[in-house]
């Protein structure tokens, strides 16, 4: 295959590139619009590219406008794609119905962002109403919603959790949700599945998507003050997540799997490490905390420079380190962490989800 390449936001954008926030990029519906179709991929690519939410955002907003225009919405405006009503899609197959989903949800990520909340969470809602509730990008929708609920000056931490939930059943296992469809009709029902759905054992399929939500769970069940079911969540992600990475290696092709499982779940390793470290020193087991967030922030810095999650959990890491060493009275290793914290650069993402002595 020849190497093909466009050009966006002065980016230049080889379109053989795999990777989109670890997982193989998803082709855009075929019932797209042609034009559509090549933009969704620029947009993914430009977003594993890094490039900026203010940027990302008007483009985003372009692609949703261009189809709702084909669906007889005619007086929309990229600007205005959030304040019109969706058009009916009880006949558009699943397939458009979550690449539009997937649309609206990186609107919200990227005014999330942007510090624009009230917008993100039409957004995000706007998601919902695009797609089944069962389907990663939906997931996504949820994750969004939670991170919203939690990151208020007054955290709403119950509604953050009915959505952590909610996102862990959507991005969870087929065969689970197969069992269980004609139950799951609400919010409120893939909620109370989650718990059920982590309990069953050979049914959970370990996608990035799934994995993210189960780890911000945990985080949350802790925040919650749920600390040892916190903790059994966080660990058992990073179980799965280690599972992944045995079966990919034994398996054919080792190496490129090996590689791909890698730059798919290195976020996710270090966040949920980072979490756990959060919760130990919540729990004052210092000693215990440190060496988790020395872990974190291994497990982060291979791909600080491209991925701005990893970016921000290898300082926070090191930010960790450096409090308990001050704590342990290792005046030397607290200034030698502060000094590394001052080398990595703050990155524009959503907050991490922190247990108090984080202001």
């Amino acid at each position: 295959m020849g190497l093909v390449a466009v050009v966006f936001l002065g980016i230049w954008i080889p379109q053989t590139i795999t990777i989109f926030q670890g997982d193989a990029i998803d082709s855009p519906p075929r019932s797209f619009p042609k034009r559509c179709r090549q933009d969704y991929r620029t947009l993914m690519y430009s977003e594993a590219m890094l490039s900026p939410p203010e940027r990302l955002l008007p483009f985003a907003k372009k692609i949703i406008s261009s189809i709702l225009k084909e669906e007889g919405v005619i007086d929309v405006t990229a600007e205005g794609v959030l304040a019109v009503p969706l058009p009916d899609l009880e006949n558009k197959d699943d397939k458009f119905r979550s690449g539009l989903a997937y649309l609206y949800t990186k609107c919200g990520d990227y005014l999330f962002a942007l510090g624009e909340i009230e917008d993100a969470e039409h957004a995000y809602n706007i998601a919902l109403k695009c797609s089944s509730l069962l389907n990663p990008h939906t997931a996504a929708a949820c994750r969004g919603l939670s991170a919203l609920l939690w990151s208020r000056e007054d955290p709403d931490i119950p509604g953050a959790i009915k959505y952590a939930q909610a996102a862990v059943t959507a991005a969870g296992s087929l065969e689970f949700l197969l069992q269980h469809s004609e139950d799951l009709v609400s919010l409120d029902a893939a909620a109370t599945f989650a718990d059920e759905m982590l309990a069953s054992k050979g049914l959970i399929i370990s996608n990035r998507e799934f994995l993210s939500a189960e780890i911000e769970l945990g985080a949350l069940y802790a925040k919650a003050g749920e600390k040892e079911k916190g903790l059994t969540t966080l660990l058992r992600a990073l179980k799965t997540l280690y599972d992944t990475e045995e079966a990919s290696i034994e398996g054919k092709n080792a190496r490129n799997q090996a590689e791909q499982v890698f730059r798919a779940t290195t976020g996710d390793e270090a966040k949920a490490k980072f979490y756990i470290s959060e919760v130990l020193l919540s729990l004052k087991l210092e000693q215990e905390a440190y060496d988790w967030a020395q872990m974190a922030f291994e497990a982060a810095m291979p791909s600080h420079e491209i991925n701005r999650d990893s970016a921000e959990i290898a300082r926070m890491s090191m930010m960790i380190m450096a409090r308990v060493s001050k704590n342990m009275g290792n005046i030397e290793d607290a200034k030698r962490c502060e000094a590394q914290v001052q080398k990595i650069p703050e990155p524009i993402i959503k907050p991490l989800i922190c247990f108090g002595w984080r202001v």
